[in-house]
């Protein structure tokens, strides 16, 4: 956990040098869900409303990166599958997304797909 903790503490020194660091999950299971109906339109007064139906459309694994120095979601995918190749292709998009980046640092956690 101390050598976690310490990619973390660095990350803003590795933007500054040109590098980028991620950290990335794998969530098995997600829900995938759909609303039975759209949502009503705004009108004046209430604020919009949408009904709480969904219809279960099953689940599907979920993998997301996270820019550690931003916070946001980078490149993430789901599919029907959790193979190796699910592992390393959206790493290899994110990676062609920015050339410009010097090094990358990675952060991940992926079941048994590690």
């Amino acid at each position: 956990m101390a050598a976690l903790t310490t990619r973390y503490r660095h990350a803003p020194a590795w933007v500054e040098a040109g590098e980028r660091g991620l950290a990335t999950d794998a969530m098995t299971g997600i829900q995938a869900l759909a609303r039975q109906q759209p949502p009503r339109p705004i009108a004046p007064g209430p604020a919009e409303r949408r009904a709480c139906a969904y219809l279960q459309r099953g689940t599907v694994p979920l993998s997301a990166h996270v820019d550690i120095v931003q916070g946001t979601v980078v490149t993430p995918s789901r599919g029907p599958t959790r193979t190796d190749e699910d592992f390393v292709s959206p790493r290899a998009r994110t990676i062609a997304s920015e050339p410009e980046v010097t090094r990358w640092h990675v952060v991940a956690d992926h079941l048994p797909l590690h």
